[in-house]
């Protein structure tokens, strides 16, 4: 039998949204996000020192999984997903 038939969606979330966040330098990025709130210019990650398609990179996949927003150059932590992230890693526990 499939394992994979007894895993909720719910989980399957959590585990993509736990790899996407797995990533140092996506961590980095968020660091970064939480202390320049509440939106704050692309050219403020200069220090991680990345190219541009990497940073870009970085942001789809934080953007993906609804923890940051981005418009017209500027990003922005989404305050409420991660509050829920929060709670839905408690409730594991």
């Amino acid at each position: 039998m499939n394992r994979q038939h007894y895993y909720k969606d719910a989980d399957k979330e959590l585990v993509r949204t736990a790899k996407v966040l797995s990533n140092t330098m996506r961590i980095s990025i968020l660091t970064i996000l939480i202390k320049g709130r509440p939106w704050i210019k692309k050219e403020a990650f200069s220090e991680l020192e990345l190219k541009k398609d990497v940073l870009n990179n970085h942001l789809r996949k934080l953007k993906q999984i609804g923890l940051i927003q981005v418009k017209a150059g500027e990003v922005a932590i989404c305050e409420d997903a991660f509050k829920q992230l929060g709670a839905r890693f408690l409730n594991i526990f």
